[in-house]
């Protein structure tokens, strides 16, 4: 296989959108499960930030 064929690899990254519309890139993470887990306990903890989950797929080097 060469580096043009290398598989994607799936990522869950958490964001957050501030109180002035910003949004910032909280973690990654290899699992949804993680990933959805880590925002609700954001989301709980009284904060007035929105949070979420995105899907991403990089590509594998090496």
């Amino acid at each position: 296989m060469n580096q043009q064929e290398q598989p994607e690899y799936r990522v869950y990254q958490v964001w957050r959108l501030d109180d002035n519309g910003n949004e910032f890139l909280v973690e990654t993470f290899d699992d949804r499960n993680s990933a959805e887990e880590r925002a609700a306990g954001l989301a709980a903890s009284g904060h007035k930030q929105v949070y979420w989950v995105t899907e991403s797929a990089i590509q594998r080097v090496g």
